[in-house]
């Protein structure tokens, strides 16, 4: 009888706190783990309001709630939340550590190929320890990802969700980047869809502007050979290249003539680049998907990814591009994991709320996108 009656008396207190900002019409399902009213807004015109003020407070208690709009009336479900669990000291040391070593080979690799091409080609390298480079390299790498994750931290943070710190994860040595990046775990969606697109689109500004500063030190490093030399066969052209890294090299080797020898610092970040592109496509639950989400109707939202995979899929087969082929399969993958159910945090009367946020978040997101294109090179 006492665990009965403690979680009646925790239903009458959630009960009790909802009452502050939303009128019960009726109940429709009520326990401990899920509870499902038919409410009125206390003020309409405060709607939004009252929304964020009930999250926080519920929040508190372990309990999300979501509103929703149905058959001219408002539901709010309110969940009792899973305990995420935090990311322990030795975990994140012991990933790290992992990380930094198969980021460090294959950093040490390239290093070493870049060295070695250089002595073939008869061109002057700069005087600098190759250990010193990698570890230089494998800092710029590390540092890109983390920035990524800790965008997502913060504002989560301000936000008021609790969430994990950044966990690397290692990858494969020499495969990409020696890395499968990093991720955080978060307790809950935000309050609104509003913040919903404010968090998803902090970690890849973040991450961008970290990708930027790398690739201006890395093209500072890089050489253009003349057209007349020889390339060694272990020289791979590169076709495609993310907008701002084309503009970039135009900057760094207007008007020179030859090919572009790019440095093992600069292709890290144009691989990077290249992984904040496929992160901003509005698919499943990338952080492209999850602004997206916050625009349309989850109707909406996987008509669209499914069609972008479609597309990009069928466009590989035409054009045979192993590039986009991978990121068609990439997002395909996505799509069947994360795209298929996409429920929004929120009530849809809610989607158009504080239009001027969500249009600095859409000319970011836009930007974005446009200057981590891939596009052609002759």
């Amino acid at each position: 009888m006492p665990e009965i009656l403690g979680a009646q008396e925790s239903i009458d207190n959630i009960l009790d706190i909802t009452s502050k900002y939303f009128l019960i019409k009726e109940v429709y399902s009520l326990s401990q783990d899920y509870m499902r009213l038919s409410v009125i807004p206390r003020e309409l015109g405060r709607s939004i309001d009252h929304v964020k003020k009930l999250y926080k407070d519920l929040m508190s208690r372990n309990y999300q709630i979501i509103l929703r709009e149905s058959e001219k009336e408002f539901i709010l479900e309110i969940y009792r939340l899973r305990n995420i669990g935090r990311v322990s000291r030795r975990a994140f040391i012991l990933f790290l550590l992992l990380t930094i070593t198969t980021v460090s080979i294959t950093a040490y690799t390239w290093i070493l190929s870049w060295v070695s091409l250089q002595r073939d080609l008869g061109i002057a390298y700069m005087d600098l320890s190759i250990l010193l480079r990698t570890v230089i390299l494998v800092c710029g790498i590390l540092f890109v990802l983390a920035l990524h994750e800790f965008g997502h931290f913060v504002v989560s943070r301000i936000l008021g969700i609790a969430s994990t710190i950044p966990l690397f994860i290692p990858g494969v040595p020499g495969i990409t980047l020696g890395t499968f990046g990093a991720v955080i775990f978060m307790r809950a969606l935000p309050s609104t869809l509003e913040d919903l697109a404010i968090l998803a689109i902090a970690g890849p500004l973040a991450g961008f502007l970290a990708s930027l500063v790398l690739s201006l030190y890395g093209l500072s490093l890089s050489i253009v050979i003349p057209p007349t030399t020889s390339l060694p066969s272990e020289t791979v052209p590169i076709n495609v290249v993310p907008m701002i890294f084309l503009i970039l090299e135009n900057m760094f080797f207007s008007g020179a003539k030859g090919y572009v020898l790019l440095s093992p610092e600069a292709l890290a970040a144009y691989l990077l680049i290249l992984i904040h592109f496929m992160n901003l496509l509005p698919v499943g639950q990338l952080d492209g998907g999850q602004i997206m989400r916050s625009i349309v109707s989850p109707r909406v939202h996987i008509s669209t990814s499914f069609l972008l995979v479609t597309i990009l899929l069928l466009f590989s087969l035409i054009t045979r591009d192993a590039f986009l082929t991978g990121i068609g399969i990439f997002l395909l993958i996505i799509f069947l994991i994360t795209g298929l159910s996409t429920p929004n945090p929120v009530a849809s009367y809610e989607k158009f709320s504080s239009v001027s946020k969500k249009i600095v978040v859409l000319i970011i997101w836009v930007t974005l996108l446009f200057l981590t294109m891939p596009v052609p090179v002759t």
